[in-house]
């Protein structure tokens, strides 16, 4: 008898778990709403290469006071070292000493652009018609003549640039690099040629071009690029007395702008395919 009601509970038991409902597994599509996110560069990745120079007017520059002095029986100053500057400055304001650079002089400017470059950060401690100053940090040696200019914002930039889509009203070109070298790449600085004027601004990313290789047709040697030629080669193409092209331009980077003046800008390259160079044209993508 037991024997018959274990096997009726047994059967029991097996039709309940056998009668579960069938689960289906199908592949389904998993939706989630598209945000697009302007690509954004921490700055603090990039400070070291950064230019805290500017681009000015000469009548900017003949308009700034200048420091004529310090407390040290010294030509040359740095940190903590008390200069005196001829004008009077509001106590507590702060400073940025610069020394003339580079001047450029663009076929869409009235006058020659200057390159004033940064030598130090100062707090003005005394305000006078001679105002005294301390260096607070000093990125080479002051001089005298150098010239002041009260920083209407930090010298120290923004934690984040963000990428710019909008798009250049015409290409410009790499008129020099910071570091006044011949050659640049990757996180070197490059001042272009146009600015807020031309339409110009802060984030935007460009794509760099270089010229492309002209080559000419030799009767007796073919195609032969001219970097590669003779001077024969070269005297042929320059009198056209044998055909000669110029290849398209090809893009050989990006760079992103960070700085941006009335009539020049400043970029840092993020990449490049060969190296960028003085002369390359910066357009969009």
């Amino acid at each position: 008898m037991k024997g018959g009601v274990f096997l009726i509970l047994f059967m029991f038991s097996s039709i309940l778990v056998y009668a579960k409902p069938l689960i289906k597994l199908e592949p389904k599509v998993r939706i989630h709403s598209k945000q697009v996110h302007s690509p954004m560069l921490e700055l603090a990745l990039i400070r070291p290469y950064l230019s805290q120079n500017i681009i000015v007017t000469p009548h900017w520059l003949e308009a700034q006071p200048k420091v004529i002095g310090s407390d040290e029986p010294s030509v040359l100053y740095r940190e903590n070292n008390t200069l005196y500057i001829d004008g009077v400055l509001p106590k507590g304001a702060l400073l940025g000493i610069f020394q003339q650079g580079r001047e450029f002089e663009l076929s869409h400017s009235a006058h020659i652009e200057q390159e004033m470059i940064l030598a130090a950060s100062a707090v003005v401690i005394h305000s006078s018609a001679i105002s005294a100053v301390k260096v607070l940090s000093s990125f080479r040696e002051v001089r005298l003549g150098d010239v002041a200019s009260i920083q209407s914002l930090p010298i120290i930039m923004p934690s984040y640039f963000m990428s710019d889509k909008s798009q250049l009203n015409s290409s410009a070109s790499i008129i020099a690099s910071e570091a006044q070298r011949t050659a640049m790449g990757v996180m070197d600085v490059v001042y272009l040629n146009q600015g807020r004027s031309q339409g110009v601004e802060t984030g935007q990313l460009l794509s760099v071009f270089t010229e492309g290789e002209s080559v000419a047709l030799i009767e007796q040697e073919g195609v032969v690029p001219l970097s590669q030629g003779t001077a024969y080669d070269k005297m042929v193409a320059n009198y056209h007395w044998d055909p000669w092209f110029v290849l398209p331009s090809v893009e050989v980077g990006k760079l992103m702008v960070f700085r941006v003046f009335d009539n020049m800008s400043f970029g840092i390259i993020m990449e490049n395919t060969r190296p960028i160079r003085v002369g390359d044209s910066v357009g969009n993508h």
